[in-house]
């Protein structure tokens, strides 16, 4: 095995299913693509807005408190941006399918920024032969691939968040204690992540620590705040007011 296809089938992988249910159920319409694309890039904005606080601190803090911060900034200006697109797209006056589209789109992007281009910068270092001080041994291809799998499921498992996360954010339109609701999940789900990785814990025991607590982010959702999980992913055309 070479380092080129398995970097490659990483890369495909972490867009794949998210993006085949995209593509099956939007059928590429205009506003779907529409939603997935302002989605992405109100990601990266959200994403800029925060890095100067990150930059600033990570001068200054301990890396467990710089963790436990860059969590937190994650939960507070992605929901915040994501409710400020949300009302001026109208999210509440669209149908399920359209409000799945955008939490789709904030996800993909955020596979692409995240996880695409570290897997694209990894491949042109091994095809240049270009080593960096300080930079970990690459692993064989087999064992990349295992552990880069691991990445792959991480990324599918976020982009289930960022969809559950838009259905909250969309009754935030119609009830502003929800949009509490989303910047708590949302920090909660990134402390686990960064918390686990610091204590070194098993990667891919890290995975199914972020697994289940999706899992029962959708549970808490569907019964604890009535929001109609299921109906996101059936009733599509139907209005989300309806539902």
């Amino acid at each position: 095995m070479d380092y080129v296809p398995v970097i490659i089938t990483l890369i495909v992988l972490a867009f794949l299913p998210w993006l085949l249910f995209f593509v099956y159920y939007s059928k590429l319409k205009g506003e779907h693509l529409k939603l997935f694309v302002i989605a992405g890039a109100g990601w990266l904005v959200a994403l800029i807005l925060r890095f100067p606080i990150l930059y600033g601190t990570s001068f200054i803090l301990d890396l467990l408190t710089y963790y436990i911060l860059a969590a937190i900034l994650a939960g507070v200006f992605e929901e915040s941006f994501r409710y400020i697109l949300a009302k001026k797209l109208t999210l509440d006056e669209r149908t399920n399918g359209e409000i799945l589209s955008f939490g789709i789109g904030w996800g993909i992007f955020e596979v692409w920024v995240l996880h695409t281009s570290s897997l694209t910068t990894l491949l042109i270092l091994i095809l240049m032969n270009i080593s960096i001080p300080g930079m970990p041994v690459i692993p064989p291809p087999e064992q990349l691939f295992i552990s880069g799998m691991a990445g792959v499921v991480e990324r599918w498992i976020a982009v289930s968040f960022h969809v559950i996360a838009t259905l909250v954010i969309t009754k935030a339109l119609l009830n502003k204690n929800y949009l509490w609701i989303a910047i708590i999940l949302h920090s909660v789900l990134d402390l686990i992540a960064v918390l686990s990785s610091f204590i070194e814990l098993n990667i891919w025991l890290i995975e199914l620590n972020l697994l289940i607590t999706v899992m029962l982010i959708y549970i808490l959702i569907h019964i604890g705040f009535k929001l109609n999980v299921i109906a996101l992913f059936t009733k599509l055309e139907i209005p989300f007011k309806e539902v």
